[in-house]
């Protein structure tokens, strides 16, 4: 074993959630587009800075070997997140269709339950579409363990809004 986290219950997942709404309702929700950039900069410069220790971490939580840890478990989220730089401009905020006016402007919190093979991977995917135009604040039920750890840290240092990002573990209500 490499280390272990708590399980989360029901009460964590509403503390997630509320957080994450009070995070988006105290201004992250009326950020810029390019504070949204930025912040999805710095924690990809973060993550980079990190992924050497990352690589580690995921290698023994994964059972992969350290090279492909670091090119597929640290080396995607970072190219991902780098992606999502680059696709801010290319959303359309408003536009018409037919009689009607579309507008795309943050909503609310995501909740996003992501699985065990691809644990960093899976979340930076839910998070930076939601911290682009739609729901800023992102509410995580990850399934993976140390490497989450380390990723908070990366996180920190990447100064995501507080209460952006609010990770919780557990199996699920239809897992024994």
């Amino acid at each position: 074993m490499c280390g272990s986290i708590p399980e989360g219950v029901a009460a964590d997942v509403d503390a997630a959630v509320a957080a994450a709404r009070r995070a988006f309702d105290d201004g992250w929700g009326l950020t810029t587009l390019e504070e949204r950039r930025k912040a999805i900069q710095r924690l990809a410069e973060a993550l980079e800075a990190r992924s050497g220790e990352l690589a580690q971490v995921l290698s023994m939580e994964m059972g992969m070997p350290i090279t492909f840890a670091g090119m597929i478990q640290a080396g995607l989220p970072v190219s991902n997140l780098k992606a999502h730089v680059d696709l801010i401009d290319e959303v359309v905020w408003e536009e018409e269709c037919g009689n009607s006016l579309v507008v795309r402007e943050p909503a609310g919190v995501v909740a996003a339950i992501t699985p065990w093979n691809y644990p960093l991977h899976q979340i930076i995917c839910k998070v930076a579409p939601a911290w682009r135009p739609a729901a800023p604040s992102c509410s995580s039920r990850p399934r993976w363990r140390r490497s989450r750890l380390r990723a908070r840290r990366g996180g920190r240092r990447g100064r995501s809004a507080a209460g952006g990002v609010q990770p919780r573990d557990g199996r699920g209500s239809g897992r024994r």
